[in-house]
């Protein structure tokens, strides 16, 4: 592939993603899902059993959801519907309650479990994640101002 035609795509998909910027938090949600749904047995052979050394699968939970909150965030705060605390609070939500979702839905996957210690490390994921996108906005205007 040319680098004219790297360059088109990434046009083409810059593009979209601002004509729809909620595309990458829900992109993102589909990919925790997926990730979800993979059996217990396959989670351990694709981490190598690393997940379940001395509960680096809470970090694990935390990293994946602190994603998903600075893109909930990012995309409400940029739809300009928001004040930015607002758009915080909204983002925590929405994050939470889809780490809640999954969590029932990994009740349902052989060898996995629905687990509130995971819950909770996905929340404060996402609070980290949200609050780390506050803080570099912030930071940001003031730059501009």
């Amino acid at each position: 592939m040319s680098h004219r035609e790297q360059s088109a795509i990434i046009l083409a998909m810059t593009e979209t993603v601002q004509r729809a910027p909620w595309l990458l938090p829900v992109g993102w949600m589909v990919v925790i899902f997926a990730l979800s749904a993979l059996p217990g047995q396959a989670v351990n052979e694709v981490s190598g059993g690393v997940l379940g050394f001395n509960h680096l699968d809470k970090v694990a939970h935390g990293a994946v959801y602190a994603v998903l909150g600075w893109l909930w965030l990012r995309t409400l705060q940029q739809s300009g519907r928001w004040p930015l605390p607002k758009a915080l609070a909204l983002a925590i939500i929405i994050s939470a309650a889809y780490g809640a979702t999954d969590e029932w839905h990994q009740y349902f996957v052989p060898d996995r479990c629905c687990s509130l210690t995971d819950w909770m490390a996905d929340t404060t994921g996402a609070v980290l994640g949200a609050a780390a996108y506050y803080g570099h906005d912030t930071i940001r205007r003031r730059k501009t101002n």
